[in-house]
């Protein structure tokens, strides 16, 4: 008889929206099978729950849809992941080492969780606590190495990006998600850049170079990698909606009214047909804007924000490609000026690996929360479903840690995933 699957669900609570993925996983997959969503109606801004009452309202209508769609499954969810973001997290650099020291000196899993767990050790202020990590890079016995696993040394050493969470804002996110009907399921958070790298990057992007950018209503998430390792991640807190309000200040018309230019496609299907002008509903009655007055305004916003980026992220050497994500990925004058600011080939990040009975999910919003679902299903695959009862929990516990290791941290378990 063939043994029921395993129900794990992911949850983002942007700024714009809040998005439910349910998924179903077997042995060596994970298939979408429920879906909801809901406007968050402005209750986070820049990664941050400014009115619970309005989040929660939320996430119930989206939780109710997801769980419609999927059968009255949802409540069977034994993990959960979390999508975070904004100025509640942090990411820093650890390392670790591990001895070589089983008979023959061949490096296996044992001890690369050893320099993993090793790599932890790092300054944690107060209110703040690891939530991920992920590999940079691997050295043995001094020398680079793409993964260690079964060849020879004596001295195992990995650089890891370590990912610490703000735990009074962690804990509101939280909260809220346990008031809903998932309180007896596992939760872990997890940092939105690296959900969006396991959504949409491709295994030879990640090795030959690429940088990831996620732009959102409220922040724009980025991340660098190359040769398979992350090299740097962090969120830059100006989003979309700062491209709106700029369109708001300079047109004279209300921020709602340019924000729902993104949101329905008006800007972009108007920029398609090539038109002049744009008949945009004011205060006053309809206006016509001129296009070009327009792109002027969101083009100086979108340069300013990958700017800002290029600023903070080391080159990832290689042969860069650049993977433009999330919804502000749907206006495409916003790829343009990634490549422009850049200087680099950049293509939009949408899901492509998805299945399942929900399989429509091939627009770039999708790609953080695909991401998570796919964190939620290696979780179990790489720990609850091959670990004895409770050696997963006391081990999480024993480390101060929940979600430290992310799908590529056990690279022989991972590579059995057939998405």
């Amino acid at each position: 008889m063939a043994k029921a699957p395993v129900i794990v669900t992911a949850i983002e609570i942007g700024t714009s929206q809040i998005n439910v993925l349910v998924g179903a996983v077997t042995n060596d997959s994970v298939s979408v099978v429920g879906r909801g969503s809901a406007p968050a109606a402005d209750a986070v801004i820049k990664g941050d729950i400014r009115n619970m009452e309005a989040a929660g309202k939320a996430l119930d209508q989206a939780l109710s849809q997801a769980d419609d769609s999927c059968g009255n499954m949802l409540l069977r969810s034994q993990i959960v992941t979390l999508l975070v973001s904004g100025g509640g997290v942090i990411c820093t650099r650890g390392i670790g080492t591990a001895a070589i020291r089983n008979a023959g000196g061949v490096v296996g899993e044992y001890e690369m969780r050893e320099a993993r767990e090793n790599a932890q050790v790092v300054e944690v202020l107060n209110d703040w606590k690891i939530i991920n990590s992920d590999d940079i890079c691997w050295r043995l016995d001094g020398r680079m190495v793409g993964n260690p696993y079964n060849q020879r040394g004596r001295k195992l050493e990995v650089e890891a990006l370590i990912v610490q969470g703000h735990i009074p804002r962690l804990d509101n996110f939280v909260n809220l998600v346990r008031s809903s009907e998932l309180e007896n399921a596992k939760l872990y958070p997890v940092y939105s850049p690296i959900c969006a790298k396991e959504g949409v990057a491709t295994e030879r992007e990640l090795v030959d170079g690429a940088l990831l950018i996620d732009l959102g209503a409220g922040c724009a998430d980025y991340l660098t990698a190359h040769a398979g390792g992350i090299l740097e991640a962090g969120t830059l807190q100006i989003g979309f909606d700062h491209v709106a309000n700029d369109l708001a200040i300079g047109l004279g018309l209300p921020f709602a009214a340019c924000r729902k230019l993104f949101e329905n496609g008006t800007l972009k299907s108007a920029l398609e047909q090539n038109l002049s002008v744009l008949n945009v509903a004011g205060a006053m009655g309809t206006r016509q804007i001129p296009m070009s007055q327009i792109e002027t305004i969101v083009d100086a916003r979108l340069r300013e924000i990958f700017e800002e980026i290029r600023k903070k992220v080391p080159s990832p050497g290689g042969q860069v490609n650049g993977i433009l994500t999330g919804g502000g990925a749907l206006y495409s004058p916003a790829l343009e000026m990634f490549t422009k600011v850049f200087g680099i080939p950049c293509r939009v990040g949408t899901v492509a690996d998805a299945s399942g009975s929900v399989t429509n999910l091939n627009s770039p919003r999708y790609s953080a929360i695909w991401g998570a679902l796919k964190v939620a299903a290696s979780y179990h695959r790489s720990f609850i479903g091959s670990c004895p009862a409770g050696v997963f929990e006391n081990m999480i516990e024993g480390m101060n840690n929940i979600g430290l290791y992310l799908p590529r941290l056990i690279d022989k378990l991972w590579k059995a995933f057939k998405f």
